[in-house]
């Protein structure tokens, strides 16, 4: 996908997350594709059995949640911004515990 098509909600401190950069993004509307989706569902499911403590469990909820909002309102901006920085934080929480998974959740 071409990189100058990604919303400029969905970079953080000139960052984006580079499964999300498999969704389309047209017209200022966010379409998760099926790979993205998947590929959330293995990350956070991976989250919650290797991070130990509710931290973890609250970051994987926020990221579910906005998963699910943005599939309902793909016009929400203020939605994509929480999922990447949901995104962000789980990957700090994972560095942090020196996990394999930061490295997947590499951002």
């Amino acid at each position: 996908m071409n990189d100058n098509r990604l919303s400029h909600s969905l970079r953080i401190h000139g960052r984006h997350p580079p499964f999300l950069t498999s969704s389309l993004l047209y017209a200022e509307v966010t379409l998760l594709s099926e790979k993205t989706y998947a590929e959330l569902a293995r990350l956070t499911e991976d989250a919650l059995h290797e991070i130990p403590g509710r931290e973890a469990i609250d970051k994987v909820t926020a990221i579910r949640g906005y998963v699910q909002l943005l599939t309902r309102q793909p016009s929400r901006k203020d939605y994509e911004a929480n999922l990447a920085e949901a995104l962000f934080d789980l990957s700090d929480i994972a560095t942090r515990y020196r996990l394999e998974l930061a490295s997947r959740l590499e951002l």
